[in-house]
């Protein structure tokens, strides 16, 4: 209600559990009324269900003064972020997080951290990026020396941030990866969307999954595989340590089941029953040139899927530099 007051709340069980009925003292509810728009607020603890989440907020107004009939908000699933930065392909000590204008961590992709309250408020590196200012800067996080890249968000009316901690090495002064993520990663519709520039140099590791009587692949995830209905699509280029393949993955659920006279594309099924058509670009990348007397494969091509790796059938530990310049669509929008 124009005064704070709470009306409803779905699911019902939500509003029998609330522990308060009066929310005008909430960020989410001040805000809306002072801008007179939509607003994002910060990170709560829910009077409903006791669990972190931000509330987006659009006051209603009607009649011919324009007077305020209520609030109209709703709580973002916390998980859906955590869930996201989780699937990045990040070398060990490494962190990325999403962080309110007031320092709570919004989403973490370190599962363990992801269930805390954390405060990140004191970090300069959260500071410049809430002032609007992107970089990176050295300083101590939990009694470690780490180098933190920062950059700042506009969400709605509100500023967050997203940081990305990485171990400090001597004298280093910019990180092995970079993870440029834009405003357009908030989420819209409840499927992260948007544009994704990353560059990272990862040691492959076994694939998780392998043919019968067939040795491991080895693998290396450069975008991991979604599986919201988005797809990534952009360009890659890459330079890897010995000959190598790359792999496009796509979602293989068709809507009929191909005849033996037709035959079926080559796909795999992953651990949960997910079955995937892979794209193997073998003749584009795996063109050996000679530096010293090895063979290193390199590359630069368009793609369109739901994964994209960086692969070797011969179970052979590799190494690979690579930039992804890519935005991730919603697919559902098209069918």
């Amino acid at each position: 209600m124009p005064n704070g007051d709470m009306y409803m709340e779905e699911p019902y069980a939500r509003q029998e559990n609330l522990s308060k009925t009066n929310f005008a003292f909430r960020d989410y509810y001040k805000g809306a009324i002072n801008i007179h728009d939509t607003y994002l607020g910060n990170v709560i603890v829910s009077a409903s269900s006791g669990q972190n989440q931000a509330v987006i907020a659009v006051p209603i107004y009607s009649g011919a003064n324009g007077s305020l009939t209520g609030i109209w908000a709703g709580g973002l699933d916390l998980d859906v972020f955590n869930k996201n930065l989780q699937l990045l392909n990040l070398s060990n000590n490494e962190r990325l997080a999403y962080v309110d204008n007031l320092g709570q961590v919004v989403a973490d992709s370190d599962n363990q951290s992801s269930h805390l309250n954390e405060s990140l408020a004191n970090l300069q590196g959260f500071k410049n990026a809430v002032n609007g200012k992107s970089g990176t800067v050295k300083e101590m996080v939990n009694g470690t020396e780490m180098l933190v890249s920062y950059s700042p968000i506009k969400a709605l009316s509100n500023n967050w941030a997203v940081l990305l901690f990485q171990p400090y090495q001597g004298n280093s002064v910019s990180p092995s990866s970079t993870y440029a993520l834009t405003n357009n990663d908030i989420m819209k519709n409840g499927k992260q969307e948007g544009e994704l520039l990353l560059q990272n140099t990862s040691k492959s590791k076994p694939a998780p999954v392998r043919h019968p009587g067939q040795p491991s692949h080895e693998v290396v995830f450069a975008l991991p595989l979604r599986e919201d209905g988005n797809v990534y699509s952009g360009t890659v280029t890459f330079t890897a340590s010995k000959p190598i393949e790359v792999e496009v993955l796509h979602t293989y659920a068709p809507k009929e089941t191909p005849d033996s006279l037709h035959g079926e594309p080559y796909h795999a099924v992953l651990p949960g029953n997910k079955s995937i058509a892979i794209t193997h670009l073998r003749d584009i990348v795996d063109v050996p040139i000679e530096i010293n007397g090895t063979g290193i494969s390199s590359g630069s091509f368009d793609f369109v899927g739901n994964a994209l790796l960086f692969h070797k059938t011969t179970g052979e530990p590799f190494t690979v530099t690579y930039t992804v310049d890519a935005v991730v669509k919603d697919l559902n929008k098209n069918n």
